[in-house]
C-alpha cells in the first residue's frame, strides 16, 4: 500500500499531458497547509492493520515549492517513521539547501523526465516556448547528473508517449538516454504509459505501439542490467510472486489502493483520480471489512476479462486508463500488456524451458523451486534423456529418510574419504 503526502496542490509546470485539471494545479482557493494535521492522519493510518507497513512518499503538486521548514519537517517525519524519506519532483525547483536535507534524511528522489532534451518536450513551465523548455531541460539534466554523485538515491519516472516512443528513431534515442542515466548513477525507474485525458488524446500511444515499445525495452533492460519497471515487475508477476505495481493488483477506483493525505490532513484518493477534481472521495483512516472487497476486479472477471488467461496477472489494469474513461471497464492498454507478458514469458521459457509461469497454470507454490537442483527437472536443460535418467538414478540412491541439503552442502556424487575442495573445512588440508 502507498500513502502520498500532498502538502501543496500548486504546480508551476504546465506539462501538456498532465492528468490534473488546471483548477487542481493552480487553485483559486488552495487548501491551507496544516502540517500537524497531516502528521496526525499519517500516524493514525499507520496504526491500523490495513496501512501498517505502507510506503510513504511526498508528492504534489510540486513539493519542492514548500517553505524550508515545512519541507524538512515532512522529510524528517518520514525518516523517523520508516528510516528513509522519498519525494517525486520535476526537479527544476530543487534548491541547494535541499541536497543537505536529502542526505540527512536518507531521501530517495524520484525525478519526472521523459528523456533527453530533444524528447522531453511535453513537460516544463511552458512546453510551447522552445527557449524556456531548453532551460528547463538543462536544469533537469543537471540534477540527474549531480544527485547520484552526491550520494542521493535517484530514480526516474518517464512517461511513454508519441514524442519519445512514437517511432523507432525516437525509441533508440530514449534507450541511449537510459544508458546515459546508468553512467550518471541512475539505474532504475518506471516507464509508465501516458494515458490520455479527454484533452490530451493526441499524445497517447496505441496499444499495439505500446506493446512493441515495452517488448523492445524489456530486451534492452535485460541486456544492460537495468532495473526499470513495470518490466521487471512483470517477470515477478509471471512467476506467481506478489503482484505489482498497483495497476496490476486489482485496484479499486473507490477506494483506490493508493491514498493521498491532503494539506489539511484529509484522506483522499490516488493521484490518478485528480482528473476528476481534488478530492473526488473523502476516505476514512480505517478501511477494514467490506470496503476492501475487490468489486471492480471481480466484476471484470465476469465481463471484460471473462475467461482471460492474463486476468490473474493484470486484473484489468488501472481504472484511470480504462476504455471510454469508464473506471468500471478494463484498461485500454490491455492488448499492450498481453503482448508484453507473452514476450517476457517466451524469454523466460527460452532460459528455463521447464519453468512454470502463471500463464501455464494458476497455482504456483514456491515459484522458484524449479530453478534448484531439487526440482523435478533441470529448468535450463532442454531435455536430454541420458541427463535426466542419470539424475533420477542418483535421486534413487538417496535414502527416504534423508533430509534435503542445507546451505553449504554440495549435493554431488558420493566421494568416500577423498577431498573434493568445495567446502571451507578442506582449505589448507
Amino acid at each position: 500500500m502507498t500513502i502520498l503526502l500532498i502538502p501543496t496542490e500548486t504546480c508551476k509546470n504546465r506539462c501538456k499531458y498532465c492528468f490534473e485539471r488546471i483548477d487542481v494545479r493552480d487553485p483559486e482557493d488552495p487548501v491551507p497547509l496544516d502540517i500537524m494535521a497531516m502528521e496526525k492522519t499519517l500516524r493514525q493510518m499507520l496504526n491500523t492493520p490495513k496501512w501498517k507497513g505502507s510506503s510513504i512518499g511526498m508528492h504534489g503538486g510540486e513539493c519542492t515549492l514548500l517553505e524550508r521548514s515545512d519541507f524538512e519537517y515532512l522529510l524528517r517525519l518520514q525518516f523517523n517513521l520508516i528510516g528513509h524519506s522519498s519525494i517525486q519532483t520535476s526537479s527544476n525547483f530543487i534548491k541547494e539547501w535541499m541536497i543537505r536535507l536529502f542526505k540527512k534524511y536518507n531521501t530517495r528522489v524520484g525525478i519526472s523526465s521523459d528523456g533527453p532534451p530533444e524528447l522531453n518536450i511535453l513537460r516544463g513551465p511552458n512546453p510551447d516556448n522552445e527557449n524556456i523548455t531548453k532551460q528547463y531541460n538543462a536544469i533537469v539534466t543537471k540534477w540527474l547528473k549531480r544527485l547520484p554523485g552526491e550520494g542521493v538515491s535517484t530514480s526516474v519516472i518517464a512517461v511513454l508517449h508519441t514524442e519519445n516512443a512514437g517511432n523507432d528513431k525516437k525509441l533508440e534515442i530514449l534507450k541511449e538516454w537510459l544508458l546515459n542515466l546508468k553512467t550518471w548513477g541512475v539505474k532504475a525507474g518506471r516507464l509508465n504509459p501516458m494515458y490520455a485525458t479527454p484533452w490530451t488524446k493526441d499524445y497517447e500511444l496505441s496499444p499495439e505501439r505500446l506493446g512493441d515499445v515495452y517488448c523492445d525495452l524489456f530486451d534492452f533492460v535485460i541486456e544492460h542490467g537495468l532495473r526499470w519497471n513495470p518490466l521487471r515487475e512483470m517477470v515477478d508477476n509471471l512467476l506467481g510472486l506478489e503482484l505489482s505495481p498497483c495497476t496490476f493488483g486489482g485496484c479499486e477506483y473507490y477506494p483506490a489502493t493508493t491514498v493521498a493525505i491532503w494539506p489539511d490532513g484529509t484522506i483522499g484518493q490516488c493521484d490518478r483520480t485528480f482528473q476528476e477534481g481534488l478530492v473526488p472521495l473523502v476516505r476514512s483512516e480505517d478501511e477494514s471489512g467490506t470496503k476492501n472487497r475487490k468489486i471492480r476486479s471481480e466484476a471484470l472477471r465476469q465481463t471484460d476479462c471473462k475467461d482471460c488467461d492474463y486476468w490473474k496477472i493484470c486484473h484489468g489494469g488501472c481504472p484511470a486508463e480504462a476504455f471510454d474513461d469508464d473506471w468500471r471497464r478494463k484498461s485500454r492498454f490491455c492488448d499492450a500488456y498481453k503482448i508484453t507478458y507473452d514476450h517476457i514469458n517466451m524469454r523466460l521459457h527460452r532460459m528455463f524451458p521447464n519453468i512454470i509461469t502463471m500463464l501455464d497454470r494458476d497455482d504456483i507454490y514456491e515459484p522458484l523451486a524449479r530453478l534448484t537442483w531439487w526440482g523435478s527437472t533441470k529448468p535450463s536443460h532442454y531435455g536430454a534423456a541420458p541427463y535426466r535418467e542419470g539424475a533420477e538414478i542418483f535421486r534413487g540412491q538417496i535414502k527416504s529418510d534423508q533430509q534435503p541439503l542445507q546451505p553449504g552442502e554440495h549435493g554431488d556424487q558420493p566421494h568416500g574419504d577423498e577431498l573434493h575442495g568445495d567446502h571451507t573445512d578442506d582449505v589448507g588440508r
